[in-house]
């Protein structure tokens, strides 16, 4: 998903929604926030620190509510581009899109 997110910002052709961009981070950092123990070292340690312990612990519980959150959004937003971009007669449509389907 990183990856997938940093080509997509790197580039200058491809054009997503702010909301796809938003999707793609919570779900980075809910990857990533189930590896802080692994990232600091402390995976195999007998003791890991209380303050990393502290923290992925706290983003174990909060990623879920941000992804639910961001895939929502996605979702919600996704519908009303579909629904309100079908029910839009040709003539106020996107000419590239119109010429899009007229090829098909």
């Amino acid at each position: 998903m990183t990856l997938i997110l940093f080509s997509a910002i790197l580039s200058q052709q491809v054009k997503r929604l702010a909301t796809w961009y938003t999707f793609c981070l919570s779900w980075t950092i809910s990857c990533l926030s189930y590896l802080l123990l692994f990232f600091f070292g402390e995976i195999h340690s007998p003791e890991p620190s209380n303050v990393i312990c502290i923290t992925q612990a706290a983003l174990m519980y909060l990623v879920p509510t941000l992804t639910a959150s961001t895939t929502l959004s996605l979702l919600i937003h996704s519908w009303y581009n579909v629904h309100f971009g079908l029910s839009k007669p040709p003539l106020e449509s996107d000419p590239h899109v119109v010429l899009a389907v007229s090829y098909h």
